[in-house]
């Protein structure tokens, strides 16, 4: 588990953390790379996880499916907005953010269900939850408290670790880099996975085209923001597969 991080500051958007979070991953990252065949799954819950995913698989060596970042939360807010909007209870509801943890994120409405059940949002309820989705962070980091965000993220990634544990079906949205899945090489963003103590294994989802070009929207700016901290690192962009 890598959770370290310099100290939130109040009305600071994950982004600004990078080149301080990067410094401290690059260390972690000259460790991990010292032990011959590390056997072990490395969970990213540090933020701009994308990033730090990205660099930390770069840094170490450590195959690609077994450097995850964790962006659940993503997730579980877009269920709570559209919980909202539609008048139940979040339980209730299934829906998925894939994308970059941030303000990149690619909220899926095309396969949100309630009960189990196929639901389409109407214009209006969509907006509701993506407003919901995008203002979460931003209202928790005015407030300035100097910690991470609520119980979701301590109860996400003991999960997640659960999850990679003991296996199993489960299905579930983790940052990591892709080789030409949703058209991305090289960059890390988050995408749905089955998760086991070998890692994570990507799911290919069929996604609507806008989802899909957002998609790569996401890795071109999670690799932008990569390079404007290490300018001369000549790192390969993320490539874009044809197709859909």
């Amino acid at each position: 588990m890598f959770s370290a991080a310099v100290p939130p500051r109040k009305d600071s958007p994950r982004i600004e953390f990078l080149a301080e979070n990067l410094a401290i991953a690059r260390e972690t990252g000259a460790a991990l790379g010292a032990v011959p065949d590390w056997p072990g799954v490395l969970v990213v819950a540090s933020n701009p996880v994308d990033p730090l995913v990205t660099e930390l698989h770069r840094t170490t060596g450590i195959d690609r499916h077994r450097v995850l970042g964790y962006t659940v939360n993503d997730s579980v807010r877009l269920r709570y907005g559209i919980a909202e909007a539609l008048h139940v209870q979040p339980h209730r509801v299934e829906a998925w953010v894939l994308g970059e943890h941030g303000d990149h994120c690619v909220p899926l409405f095309h396969n949100v269900q309630v009960d189990g059940e196929p639901v389409e949002l109407n214009p209006a309820q969509r907006a509701s939850a993506q407003a919901y989705l995008h203002e979460w962070y931003p209202r928790w980091v005015r407030l300035g408290v100097p910690r991470t965000s609520t119980w979701t993220s301590g109860n996400g990634i003991a999960s997640m670790v659960r999850a990679i544990a003991t296996g199993g079906e489960n299905t579930w949205p983790t940052s990591m880099v892709l080789n030409g899945e949703y058209g991305i090489t090289g960059t890390a963003v988050g995408v749905p996975a089955r998760l086991d103590r070998d890692g994570a294994s990507v799911l290919q989802w069929q996604l609507p085209a806008d989802a899909w070009q957002r998609m790569r929207q996401a890795a071109d700016y999670v690799e932008d923001a990569l390079a404007r901290i290490s300018p001369a690192s000549g790192r390969q962009r993320p490539t874009s597969a044809a197709g859909h």
